[in-house]
């Protein structure tokens, strides 16, 4: 008796791990495969060089969540604990016209999406509001996405039905390209009520976006398929400065600076990337 119920262990743990290879590796292949080609920092400043440009850009938390640093950096010096934020960002041009990038998540999603987290040492995932609480739907006319992953797609739920003729605007690999981590989202786009996609089918490494003057996409790869960069030129007081919009692609400034990498299980594990 004995031995079958250890066989039986062995069968589904084995079955289990059988299951997760399935996904893993065609994953990280279609991840592997990315390399698309980077714009030159002189053409992203000659972008920048157009009338129109947006007067404000602000960025409202959705959610936030207090994590260690060794969760979300290969490597570190000190483990202090940071706060994790899932964000939207809204640009707004003179005319009153608006876009958003990222839509962070709503409240039972962003609860659920912080349980992982929490059961590994992390704070409380502290719900801040929906886009509605922070915006006006109505006056939205754009949104973007860095990716699709569940926190930074789900709060766009909330944007309809007061949103009217939404424009989703997508390089064709973030429509085309999907995961096990971003199909479900891709879905959630499909079924947006109010939402008609713009999708950029061209080859690109710095794509203007129609409609939104100094509003720009780039094809990245390494966090999932499909993932995009935003690059806007904001214009306040006269002075233009540039921001460049990323997502998670790096969860702590650290990483940037020092060109650390994300956890080598995170990144082989649970998300697939470069």
């Amino acid at each position: 008796m004995i031995k079958k119920i250890f066989l039986s262990f062995l069968l589904l743990i084995l079955m289990a791990v059988g299951g997760i290879t399935a996904i893993l590796i065609p994953a990280h292949q279609q991840i592997d495969a990315l390399n698309p080609p980077f714009p030159s920092l002189k053409s992203i400043r000659e972008s920048a060089k157009i009338e129109g440009l947006p007067v404000s850009i602000e960025m409202f938390n959705t959610a936030t969540q207090m994590v260690s640093k060794t969760s979300v950096l290969s490597s570190v010096k000190k483990d202090d604990a940071f706060e994790m934020s899932y964000p939207t960002f809204l640009i707004t041009w003179e005319n009153g016209q608006q876009f958003l990038i990222d839509a962070g998540m709503t409240e039972s999603v962003a609860l659920a999406f912080g349980k992982p987290l929490e059961t590994l040492g992390a704070g409380a995932m502290k719900f801040h509001g929906d886009l509605k609480d922070f915006i006006d739907p109505s006056n939205i006319n754009g949104i973007g996405f860095t990716h699709l992953h569940e926190d930074h797609v789900d709060g766009v739920r909330t944007l309809c039905p007061a949103a009217k003729g939404l424009v989703v605007v997508q390089g064709h690999e973030q429509f085309s390209q999907v995961n096990y981590g971003t199909s479900a989202q891709n879905e959630l786009l499909d079924s947006l009520e109010c939402g008609k996609r713009l999708l950029i089918r061209d080859d690109f490494t710095l794509k203007s976006i129609a409609g939104f003057p100094s509003l720009y996409l780039i094809n990245v790869a390494g966090h999932t398929p499909g993932s995009q960069v935003f690059v806007v030129h904001v214009k306040v007081e006269g002075r233009n400065t540039t921001y460049i919009l990323a997502g998670d692609l790096a969860n702590h400034i650290e990483g940037v600076e020092s060109n650390t990498s994300k956890p080598v299980f995170y990144s082989r594990f649970i998300v697939p990337k470069i």
